[in-house]
């Protein structure tokens, strides 16, 4: 039996992955969307949607606010010594949610496009480049694709399938996630730092809160580092290293099992190659904690629209990589405000005396907190020749 020809397949069922698809499908062209797992999917994260991811999801037609949410206005960081800087989005708001209800707001809104397919729960596996287009099978079904778009995570398959994937050097950091049935204290993420971690408080609903633990495993051993993070939970080293953290969560028990991800630094040599473009997480990853993953992914998403469908709409055949470089550049200039951003709070984290001078100067400058919370990915204005 001949292979199923479609137009794009898109690995991994992420915001990334949702993103490209309803951008691929409402465009008319044949996708399809797969993942091993189903919806809704979890994983370890912060929860917290920065105003342009939200701005992005509204363009996807993605409904957020039909699920249990929590707006939060802007970021306020709490130092060890108990200094506080607070910092306002200039527009918009963000919005805290569980990532599962995400993942069932990304699903609803895809299920609207017609030429989209979804497959879950079957297993994904790339084979070879054919004249026609990179052969998979997905579960007991082979198919060809014009394109594949890999979303599929930190450790993407797709990445190392096409030998994109680059040593990463330098920090190793990881991440806990953990919930809490409390009502949220504050209309803010509030990160409290101590040396080599922070914890990242985000308010998701009515009577509920996230904590996310990051760390530096260099400095930070806690009885979770990485030898051993999935197995443990963070309410240790939340009493032990966030005592004014610990002090607000005291009788509160924690709700469900702590999710861990990492290392999260994840070099590449390249988003782009014959046939294959990288997405979201998949595409590198520096660290989390300026929250800007899901307004990355939804950039570069919708920066499809502009790159990478009208290629697919005017021609038959696969894309080469030089076709794809319009692509790339744009993920690049999306990425570059989170790179800068990120490795400035990457010296804060790792540096006491660095995260002291940058809380007074935030804490007498609230006008520049703001002015560096609207230093978001965004998409590039330049448009493909």
């Amino acid at each position: 039996m001949p292979a199923k020809s479609v137009d794009v397949v898109v690995v991994g069922a992420g915001p990334a992955g949702f993103s490209a698809a309803i951008v691929c499908s409402r465009q008319g062209l044949r996708t399809m969307l797969c993942d091993r797992t189903s919806p809704p999917i979890d994983k370890a994260c912060g929860e917290g949607i920065m105003p342009t991811g939200v701005s992005h999801l509204r363009a996807l037609g993605v409904e957020l606010e039909a699920y249990e949410h929590h707006r939060f206005s802007g970021v306020r960081y709490l130092s060890a010594k108990g200094a506080v800087a607070t910092g306002d989005f200039l527009s918009g708001y963000g919005i805290g949610m569980q990532r599962k209800d995400l993942s069932a707001a990304l699903h609803a809104a895809a299920a609207h496009h017609k030429t989209l397919e979804m497959r879950f729960g079957q297993p994904v596996r790339l084979i070879q480049r054919q004249p026609q287009g990179i052969e998979l099978e997905v579960g007991q079904s082979r198919l060809t694709a014009r394109l594949v778009i890999g979303a599929d995570g930190l450790h993407s398959k797709v990445r190392r399938w096409a030998g994109l994937t680059r040593p990463s050097k330098g920090l190793a950091r990881f991440g806990m996630r953990q919930h809490f049935e409390l009502c949220p204290w504050s209309n803010y993420v509030e990160v409290f730092w101590s040396k080599g971690a922070e914890a990242y408080v985000t308010p998701l609903g009515p009577r509920l809160i996230g904590v996310a633990l990051l760390w530096d495993a260099d400095f930070f051993k806690r009885e979770f580092h990485q030898s051993s993070p999935r197995r443990s939970s963070p309410r240790p080293s939340i009493d032990l290293d966030f005592p004014a953290l610990a002090e607000k969560l005291k009788g509160h028990a924690p709700i469900g099992p702590a999710l861990a991800a990492g290392p999260m630094k994840q070099d590449v040599s390249s988003v782009i190659d014959d046939g294959l473009v990288l997405i979201g997480d998949a595409a590198g990853y520096l660290d989390a904690l300026t929250g800007e993953g899901i307004s990355l992914a939804t950039a570069e998403a919708l920066s499809l629209e502009t790159h990478v469908v009208p290629l697919l709409r005017s021609g038959q055949g696969p894309l080469c990589a030089n076709q794809l470089r319009a692509y790339a550049e744009a993920s690049t200039t999306i990425r570059r405000p989170y790179y800068v951003l990120a490795n400035s709070a990457l010296l804060m984290a790792r540096y006491p005396a660095v995260a002291r001078s940058a809380h007074a100067l935030l804490f007498h400058a609230p006008a520049l907190f703001s002015r560096i919370l609207q230093y978001q990915p965004k998409l590039p204005k330049t448009k493909a020749s």
